[in-house]
């Protein structure tokens, strides 16, 4: 069950260090998942989740579920990481892809001037 009162200080993420969520923060490439670690070294200050949504420019609530997330799973590290729907084409298939569509589809005998969504599936799939 996900807590609804997110802990603050000391008491979020007990087990995990300030200097190891910056160290999170320093070496992730995503801005999204950057923000979670600034929300949940702010929460580690102690701030409320009214002052980091206003510090990351986020909502209130989505501030709140993120950090209800982490203090849920006890940890920081590689939270954000989703699993999703697996990629219909692999990366050679894109780049072949990408190639194909610098010329019209009309080129390939279809019945449009421009490449969308429906007419990439007609062709490749």
């Amino acid at each position: 069950m996900i807590p609804r009162f997110v802990p603050e200080g000391k008491k979020f993420l007990p087990k995990v260090t300030m200097q190891k969520l910056r160290s999170l923060h320093k070496k992730e490439k995503s801005e999204k998942r950057k923000r979670y670690y600034v929300a949940a070294i702010k929460r580690k200050e102690g701030l409320s989740v009214r002052e980091i949504a206003d510090d990351v420019n986020m909502s209130v609530a989505t501030i709140s579920t993120w950090l209800r997330n982490m203090s849920t799973r006890g940890d920081a590290e590689g939270y954000g990481t989703r699993q999703g729907r697996p990629p219909k084409f692999t990366p050679e298939q894109l780049k072949e892809l990408s190639v194909y569509m610098k010329k019209s589809p009309s080129a390939y005998g279809l019945d449009s001037a421009s490449w969308t969504s429906p007419v990439v599936a007609q062709y490749a799939l």
